[in-house]
C-alpha cells in the first residue's frame, strides 16, 4: 500500500451534540472517535466517524477528537422515519470520499450507508452488534414496530450479505439469524474487555440487593419487568431492594412502575455513570446482577458483572445462552419465571456461588489478550479490504 492511507467511513448508531462550532461532544468519555480510531490501525487507515448530532448552544461533553461527520440527528422510530430524505441525501454526499464503509447493524444509517456504498462500488465491512427483529419483537417500539419486524429482517439480512467482511459479537445466536455472504471473511469477538482479576468478595449477610445496568431510553432492556417481580418477592425477602444504572427517556415511567407495584422506597436509579469505577462500585454491593432484557446481542454489562464474580441471571435472547447455564435463565418477558428463579437464588448462598464461579469461567475468552489477538486479525481484513483486496 502506498501513498495516503485509504479513508474509513464509519457509521455509529450513538448520538451525539454538536456546538455551534460544528465540534460534536460526548457526555459519556467512553464514547469517542479515538474509540474508533483505535479499532483502525492509524497508519494503514484513516477513519472518520459519521454519527447523528444535535446542534446544541451550549452542550455538555468533551470534544470527541479525531475526524467526524454530523448526520441529521433523531430520536425513535417516528422521527428516523420523518428524516430519512435528509439523512439518505446526507450519507450519499459522505460517503463520495471513502475507501471503505464499515457499518454498525443494526440501525437505519447503516442500511443506508450500505446502499449509497454499494452504488458507488466502495466496499462495507459490517458489524453485528443486535437483534433488529428480536427488538422490534419485543414491543418495545410499539405496534409500528411489530408491524415492522419482518421488513427489518430482510432488510438487514440484505446488508449482512452485502458485506466483503462481517464480524459479529456472538459466537452463534447473531451469525443463524444474519448469516454473511459465502465469500465474506467473518470473525467474531466482543467489544468487551474484562477485568484482569474478579474483585467481587460476595454481598453476603445482609437485605438482598439485586443490580441491573442498561439504557432506558427504550423498554427492550426490561427493567419494568424486573421491577415488578422485586414487588413479587417482597412477600419473602421484605428488605430487598434493587438499584438500576442508566439512563434515558423512559425513566418517568420505571419511576411509575415501582408506584404501582409498591417498590418506590426499594428502587434506586443512579442515572448515568461515565466512571467504570462508579458502576464496579455498584456491583460490589450486589447479591446477584439481574439482566432481564427483552432483546440483546452480546450483553456487555452482563459480561462485566459476571466477570468479576458476581452470580448473574439473564433473560435467554441474544448470545445469554453462551454465556450462562439455562438454569440460570428464563423467557425474555416472563416475571413468573424471573420471580421464580429470584426466589431460588435468593434462599441458596450455595447456588449463588457456584453461579459466580461458573460466570468467571465462562467470561474468560474476553480477556484483553484474545480480544487483542482477534482484533489484528478483523484489523488486517478491512485493510486488505480498503485496499481493494
Amino acid at each position: 500500500m502506498t501513498g495516503a492511507a485509504p479513508r474509513v467511513l464509519v457509521f455509529s448508531e450513538a448520538r451525539f451534540a454538536m456546538d455551534m462550532s460544528g465540534r460534536l461532544l460526548s457526555e459519556d468519555p467512553g464514547v469517542n472517535a479515538d474509540a474508533w480510531a483505535r479499532e483502525l490501525p492509524g497508519e494503514s487507515l484513516s477513519p472518520v466517524l459519521a454519527a447523528r448530532a444535535l446542534l446544541v448552544e451550549d452542550p455538555v461533553g468533551s470534544p470527541l477528537s479525531g475526524e467526524t461527520l454530523a448526520l441529521p440527528h433523531y430520536v425513535g422510530l417516528h422521527q428516523s422515519v420523518l428524516r430519512l430524505p435528509a439523512t439518505w441525501a446526507a450519507i450519499r454526499r459522505s460517503v463520495s470520499g471513502a475507501d471503505l464503509v464499515l457499518v454498525k447493524v443494526p440501525g437505519v444509517l447503516g442500511t443506508l450507508a450500505t446502499l449509497a456504498a454499494r452504488r458507488r462500488g466502495i466496499p462495507v465491512a459490517a458489524e453485528v452488534v443486535g437483534d433488529a427483529e428480536g427488538v422490534l419483537r419485543s414491543g418495545a417500539l410499539g405496534t409500528a414496530g411489530r408491524l415492522l419486524r419482518p421488513v427489518v429482517g430482510v432488510v438487514t439480512r440484505f446488508v449482512v450479505r452485502r458485506a466483503g467482511a462481517v464480524r459479529y459479537v456472538t459466537e452463534r445466536e447473531l451469525q443463524r439469524r444474519y448469516p454473511p455472504a459465502p465469500d465474506a471473511a467473518v470473525a467474531s469477538f466482543s467489544d468487551v474487555v474484562i477485568a484482569d482479576e474478579p474483585s467481587w468478595e460476595g454481598a453476603e449477610g445482609g437485605a438482598p440487593h439485586l443490580v441491573s445496568v442498561g439504557s432506558v431510553d427504550q423498554l427492550y432492556k426490561g427493567h419494568h419487568h424486573l421491577i415488578e417481580a422485586l414487588g413479587r418477592i417482597r412477600d419473602e425477602f421484605p428488605n430487598a431492594t434493587l438499584t438500576i444504572v442508566g439512563s434515558g427517556r423512559r425513566m418517568p415511567f420505571l419511576y411509575e412502575t415501582a408506584r404501582e407495584h409498591g417498590v418506590s422506597d426499594a428502587v434506586r436509579f443512579t442515572g448515568y455513570l461515565g466512571d467504570p469505577a462508579d458502576v464496579a462500585a455498584v456491583l460490589a454491593e450486589a447479591t446477584l446482577f439481574v439482566l432481564p432484557s427483552l432483546t440483546e446481542g452480546m450483553p456487555r454489562a452482563l459480561i462485566e458483572a459476571m466477570a468479576i464474580g458476581v452470580p448473574a441471571i439473564a433473560s435467554r435472547v441474544g448470545g445469554v445462552p453462551e454465556l450462562l447455564p439455562s438454569s440460570a435463565t428464563f423467557a425474555p418477558g416472563d416475571v413468573t419465571a424471573m420471580t421464580r428463579l429470584l426466589r431460588e437464588l435468593l434462599r441458596s448462598p450455595e447456588r449463588r456461588r457456584e453461579l459466580s464461579t461458573a460466570g468467571i469461567t465462562a467470561t474468560r475468552r474476553f480477556s484483553s489478550s484474545a480480544r487483542a489477538a482477534a482484533l489484528a486479525d478483523w484489523q488486517r481484513t478491512l485493510i486488505g479490504l480498503a485496499d481493494g483486496g
